[in-house]
Formats: structure tokens, sequence, C-alpha cells
């Protein structure tokens, strides 16, 4: 049998719990994210596919929120994107 996994309360984490720990309540990604998802993502053309194997896929919103805020921020590279 297994030790059983116990909480160490003394233990630091790399990332914190949740991104909204993170960005702050004015921060313009939180406008581009409420934007988005209030558009109609399917009747703008937007198709999203839904498989039966492997992980799944991420969100139509998700990369174009992503688009969005490097649009905003005039970031033209994926690199400068994942940076910011």
């Amino acid at each position: 049998m297994g030790r059983p996994i116990l909480p160490n309360r003394g233990h630091r984490s790399l990332l914190p719990p949740s991104l909204d720990d993170c960005v702050t309540p004015n921060h313009p990604v939180r406008f581009i994210w409420d934007f988005v998802r209030a558009l109609e993502i399917g009747s703008l053309g937007f198709v999203s596919s839904v498989g039966q194997e492997g992980r799944p896929h991420f969100a139509t919103e998700l990369p174009l929120s992503a688009w969005l805020f490097g649009w905003m921020e005039q970031i033209r590279g994926n690199r400068g994107l994942e940076k910011a």
C-alpha cells in the first residue's frame, strides 16, 4: 500500500493559484476577454471542430483573444506575444 498524500503547507508554488492574481482589475486583457465572450463566434465564421480522440482542443475564444491583445499592444510575433 502506498503512502497517503498529505498537504505541505510550507511549500511555495511556482505559479500563482489563479491567473486573476496576476492580472490587475483594470488591465486591458480583461476588456478583450469580455469583448470576445460577448461575440457570437459561430456567426462570425469561426468553426470549432470536436474530435473524439486525443487531447481537447482550445476554445476558439482563446486564440482570438490572444491575437486581439497582440494587435492592440502592437506585438507582431508569437514570441513577443508570449512574453507579454
